[in-house]
């Protein structure tokens, strides 16, 4: 095993190391590396008893540089939750993030040496899944000495490595905290994934996976994919709440009260908002079938004109300015 920069003792400060596992790592998809690096990053103290660490699973498009500064002066992704006195305190915990296989972060994956070829992976490289980086980082859990860690945490892809330790190894761990991950991806999810995939193999500089050996990346495809990706993170309301017509006038002043003057008198549901239509003056709900009709009218703070109407019987959505819309429900309750 070759091994650089990791020693006993107290680490204080952000450190970066690597290490070479010359045992075999049989994935799931039936291939064999002979031989893996990781790269990862170490905060914080592991103690006498090796019993304080924590794991942090990185996302698809992360790294092993999650906290502190790198030697760019680049923050980590999470610096504001791991550190001294932070969330994920390292004044207590020894908190461990490698970087997994198959990224190109450093630790073996298709921009690094296949030594079958002495070529770079490239396309070659084998197809990974969650459970293939989950027992890389036990190799590196077993190098750390580690027997049992106090928590393993991830968000989005890391998060379904966190439940893959859970269900896989639970005796290995203490606490699992999962963020933004679920155990499988919708059709939907899937549907965009492969549309996200496309843009990136239908750009001119992918070369079928080898632009390595062309020396070119294919950035206006992977562009196009980060940007399907931000419309599956985001809901409708999240995207307007971020990118609505008054936020991008930059009045968020305005358009959190012009939210709260149109949804007065509204009752907030899981599904939204909904506001209930009365008669005039009894504030009793109309019977079915009655003839009800309702009109909605305004000027937002941006000169947005709000205007819609509702007839029984007719769904109606509309835009409050925001991004927030309010369904509609049929016998007197929109």
């Amino acid at each position: 095993m070759n091994e650089k920069s990791f020693n006993d003792g107290l680490h204080a400060d952000a450190l970066t190391h690597e290490v070479t596992f010359e045992d075999p790592l049989t994935l799931a998809c039936g291939l064999i590396l002979p031989t893996h690096k990781l790269v990862f990053e170490t905060y914080g103290t592991l103690n006498k008893g090796r019993n304080n660490a924590i794991l942090i699973c990185h996302a698809l498009s992360g790294n092993q540089h999650a906290a502190g500064l790198n030697t760019e002066g680049r923050p980590g992704w999470w610096d504001h939750y791991i550190g001294p006195d932070k969330p994920i305190d390292t004044n207590k915990f020894f908190v461990v993030c490698p970087n997994n296989i198959g990224s190109c972060f450093g630790s073996t994956g298709p921009n690094t040496i296949n030594e079958d070829t002495d070529k770079s992976w490239g396309p070659d490289f084998p197809p990974l899944e969650v459970s293939d980086w989950v027992n890389s980082q036990v190799f590196l859990m077993e190098y750390l000495k580690i027997k049992c860690w106090s928590a393993v945490i991830g968000g989005s892809l890391g998060g379904m490595q966190a439940m893959h330790w859970a269900v896989s190894h639970s005796n290995r761990l203490k606490s699992a905290v999962v963020i933004a991950a679920s155990l499988k991806l919708s059709a939907q999810n899937i549907a965009f994934n492969e549309v996200a995939r496309r843009a990136i193999m239908s750009d001119p500089d992918f070369h079928d996976g080898a632009y390595l050996d062309q020396d070119v990346t294919p950035k206006q495809g992977l562009a196009l994919a980060r940007m399907i990706g931000h419309l599956t993170y985001l809901s409708d309301s999240a995207l307007g709440r971020k990118f609505g017509r008054l936020v991008r006038n930059g009045d968020l002043d305005a358009a959190e009260k012009a939210l709260a003057s149109l949804t007065e008198g509204m009752e907030k549901t899981d599904s939204g908002l909904r506001y209930k239509i009365t008669k005039e003056g009894t504030g009793e709900h109309p019977p079915k079938g009655a003839n009800v009709s309702v009109h909605y009218k305004g000027t937002l703070a941006d000169g947005t004109v709000f205007d819609s109407s509702y007839q029984r019987n007719q769904p109606i959505e509309f835009s409050v300015g925001i991004g927030q819309v309010i369904p509609g429900w049929d016998e007197g309750i929109l």
